[in-house]
């Protein structure tokens, strides 16, 4: 007869084995050690149905280093490298301080189409350089403001500098070519230039009298009244046989372009507040109708726009 089992000797395997499968389905739903599903017990990762706190958390994150679509279409598109700025509708800070006008833009020959430039409203001692500039007609064609000469001389190589303006001052800008083969500002003797080259618009001729001039003022009475009959801005070419020797000479030597520079260089006078600019083009370049011509700074921002 088998043995009575003591009340003391309690079988805890069965209670045990709960236990233990309790404690495994609940690591699995936590994210313990012990995990179910797919290929069976998994251990060290995490679970592959992630909460809905875990989910949320995961779109926060995304937003925040991606952006969302709207934040996405407020960005501002960069510009595309290599291409420049667009400037061709600003204005220029010179706007309202320098102007153009047409001049004779319908004209058909070259030579005698222009238009000017002119300075106003610029404060005490401002100056502008409107040299690099250009022009700019109907069909988008763009012409350069190239540099010029202060003191030009005719058939000789005259050196280039910047163009700069003050207040009242005035450029012509001629289509064609210059006569004298450079740009240049006017002085007191250019007008000398009229009797031998053909100027649009012809040049001012406001030289110093023949007679008026320090060096004259020795010669005897029969050469001044000579001198007081010469043209004005204009070197003697035909001196009567009669006419004195000494005044033939002066006549000769003294009365000329070249002379009245050398005179007159220093004079507080001497330099004039207007250019002539050539752009040395063989046709027009501006209608005769229906045309807009526009002035651009160095920068391409707009100074003075005029149609007509």
């Amino acid at each position: 007869m088998p043995e009575k089992p003591s009340s003391s000797g309690v079988n805890w395997f069965p209670l045990i084995a709960i236990l233990v499968l309790v404690a495994a389905f609940s690591s699995g739903a936590t994210g313990g050690i012990f995990r179910l599903g797919g290929g069976g017990a998994q251990t060290g990762s995490k679970s592959k149905d992630d909460t809905v706190e875990e989910i949320t958390k995961r779109k926060e994150s995304l937003g925040r280093s991606e952006g969302t679509v709207e934040e996405s279409a407020r960005k501002p598109t960069p510009t595309p490298t290599g291409e420049p700025t667009p400037t061709d509708s600003v204005k220029s800070q010179y706007d309202g301080k320098v102007r153009v006008s047409t001049g004779r833009a319908k004209e058909t020959i070259s030579a005698n189409e222009y238009v000017d430039i002119t300075t106003r409203f610029l404060e005490k001692n401002e100056k502008i350089n409107i040299t690099g500039w250009r022009l700019e007609n109907s069909k988008g064609e763009r012409f350069i403001i190239e540099g010029g000469t202060y003191v030009v001389f005719p058939g000789q190589i005259n050196s280039r500098q910047s163009i700069i303006l003050e207040s009242g001052s005035k450029v012509h800008i001629i289509t064609g070519t210059s006569p004298i083969g450079a740009n240049f500002q006017t002085n007191l003797c250019t007008g000398y230039l009229n009797q031998y080259n053909k100027f649009q618009p012809a040049l001012r001729n406001e030289c110093p009298r023949p007679e008026d001039e320090k060096t004259a003022q020795n010669l005897q009475d029969e050469c001044i009244e000579f001198l007081e009959d010469l043209p004005r801005c204009q070197a003697p070419t035909n001196i009567n046989a009669t006419t004195l020797l000494t005044c033939q000479n002066y006549a000769n030597q003294e009365i000329n372009y070249s002379k009245c520079v050398l005179n007159h260089r220093n004079d507080t006078d001497f330099f004039k507040k207007e250019w002539y600019v050539y752009l040395g083009r063989s046709a027009g370049i501006w209608k005769e109708k229906k045309e807009t011509i526009t002035l651009k700074d160095s920068q391409g921002k707009i100074v003075n726009t005029i149609s007509y």
